[in-house]
């Protein structure tokens, strides 16, 4: 499964769904009377309700998704701390600070100097 982040798209989701769950169904239960409307727009402010909280719900939904799979990257970071893990070109990269610059003999990283287990 692909890893979700909502980091650049959460705040806007967020934001059309309470566009639609309560400032689309405020203006049309305020506004209409002022305007003297004899329109019943009654289905129109329930139908905004239902999309603004399906949104929502979606979101909340892709929320719990992400917060597990954060949880779970985390635990496997944690477990795999002191390790360096083969990178496709043949070089290494410390799983503590990222770096890239570690050969197969290496025992320990030259940039945070943790110790690699076997």
């Amino acid at each position: 499964m692909k890893k979700i982040n909502s980091i650049w798209y959460g705040g806007t989701i967020l934001g059309i769904g309470l566009i639609f769950a309560i400032i689309v169904p405020v203006i049309i239960y305020y506004i209409l009377p002022v305007f003297s409307m004899k329109l019943d727009l009654n289905w129109v402010i329930r139908i905004s309700i239902a999309i603004g909280i399906l949104i929502l719900l979606f979101f909340s939904i892709m929320l719990v998704i992400e917060l597990n799979q954060d949880k779970r990257m985390n635990r496997f970071f944690e477990k795999n701390k002191y390790r360096k893990i083969e990178l496709h070109d043949g070089t290494y990269e410390c799983q503590n600070c990222g770096n890239r610059l570690i050969e197969s003999d290496n025992t320990s990283c030259n940039l945070c100097g943790i110790k690699f287990l076997k």
